[in-house]
């Protein structure tokens, strides 16, 4: 298996001192290994990225909950206190996005180190925190406060690793101080919500019990009389109007529960209907959704929405997968790519064709099996300009990139 790099050319020969020979001949964990290479009286750094991603093109379509931020933040700590026990410069450290790599399979990240970083470590640690902060799952509140909290270190440059440990497992002293008084006022608010709400009830329940009260006193007050009345009048007449007394009390509470409860049905009703059309929508969405999903790579969309879009066509099944946004990820992980292909040599995320300016280019993600252009393995991080009818190769797939847009649409493949 071939192995795959970033190279970082340097502006200036590279400096033969302590730092340097640790950077070349030692392997410091958490950084990626290196070796220097000097074409053409110009030195170039090598950092070998097998098998990983950076975290600009793994997360382009992902959200990071709180334990995928809890983890890459421990590992930054973690590589923080192996360059000070290096005694090698925090200040070369690199956190962009585009620079800080996952490997899938061990799931650790790797980081560069590199000489001539203008940035201080703080700053990289600003640019992090930046990126991170609009693509946190913002329903899940320990990542929303995990993430913003670690904004306010890197903007305090407090990046100490004792620091990112505090926020990390929720030791710092400052913890809950941001959030103590929303909080307070909120459940003041929620209290007053509710004891307004009781308030309403009890003022509202008062008419209706005290009608039922008199009512059941003037039953009782209508049952003396008649017993008093009908007791001269024998055993029979007495039974009878007993019964009628017994219906005249169920009636009695018949309406008064219709009264009651009547008009809290009708204004359930409809709400409850919308609720369940709400419902029935969403889950009727997440359904096509999951059988979109299921079937990339069966059936696409039909020709009259999709006309004039170019598109990638299977060689051996006939199967055209449309280009149709700016950015299109191709891997073998579903949620993390916009065209799934089910096939072992393909890497979760393996490569991506981007539309811009009416031209198409294609980026091999650092594979692990490489991407092919017209028979020629493509260098990882690069983009190539794709062209009518060129063949590209996804490990061993085989497709044909169809420019539709400039293609003969009387042209049948």
């Amino acid at each position: 298996m071939s192995c795959n790099f970033a190279v970082l050319p340097l502006e200036n020969p590279l400096k033969d001192n302590y730092q340097t020979r640790i950077l070349l001949e030692n392997q410091v964990h958490g950084l990626l290994p290196c070796k220097m290479q000097r074409i053409n009286g110009k030195e170039y750094l090598y950092y070998e990225i097998t098998g990983s991603q950076s975290l600009e093109n793994l997360y382009e379509k992902g959200k990071f909950d709180k334990d995928t931020l809890k983890e890459l933040f421990l590992q930054i700590v973690s590589v923080l206190e192996k360059l000070d026990e290096y005694l090698l410069n925090r200040d070369f450290l690199l956190l962009n996005p585009a620079y800080l790599y996952k490997n899938l399979d061990k799931d650790t990240y790797s980081f560069f180190w590199f000489p001539e970083q203008e940035n201080t470590i703080e700053q990289e640690f600003c640019v992090l925190t930046e990126y991170l902060l609009p693509k946190i799952e913002h329903k899940d509140k320990g990542a929303v406060t995990l993430g913003y909290g670690m904004h306010k270190l890197a903007v305090e440059n407090r990046l100490q690793p004792d620091d990112i440990r505090k926020l990390l497992y929720g030791e710092t002293e400052n913890r809950n101080t941001d959030f103590e008084i929303e909080n307070k006022e909120e459940q003041k608010e929620r209290q007053k919500i509710l004891d307004d709400f009781y308030k309403e009830e009890e003022e509202e329940e008062p008419p209706i019990k005290k009608i039922f009260v008199v009512g059941i006193f003037l039953v009782i007050g209508v049952v003396i009389f008649l017993a008093r009345y009908l007791s001269n009048m024998g055993i029979r007449y007495l039974g009878i109007a007993a019964v009628f007394l017994i219906v005249f009390v169920i009636a009695v509470g018949g309406l008064i529960y219709f009264w009651k409860y009547r008009k809290q049905d009708l204004e359930n009703h409809i709400p409850e209907t919308f609720e369940r059309e709400e419902v029935t929508g969403i889950m009727g969405e997440e359904e096509r959704q999951e059988e979109m999903s299921e079937d990339f790579g069966k059936t696409v969309l039909l020709q009259s929405e999709v006309q004039g879009k170019s598109y990638l066509l299977e060689i051996e099944t006939g199967k055209k997968f449309f280009l149709e946004k700016e950015n299109t990820i191709i891997g073998s992980q579903r949620g993390r790519v916009d065209i799934c292909l089910s096939v072992p040599t393909i890497s979760r995320v393996h490569a991506k064709i981007i539309c811009r300016n009416n031209q198409t280019f294609l980026i091999d993600l650092n594979s692990r099996n490489g991407t092919e252009l017209d028979g020629e393995i493509i260098q990882p991080e690069t983009e190539y300009l794709l062209k009518e009818e060129n063949t590209i190769v996804f490990a061993e797939k085989r497709y044909l990139y169809i420019d539709k847009c400039n293609a003969d649409f009387g042209k049948i493949w």
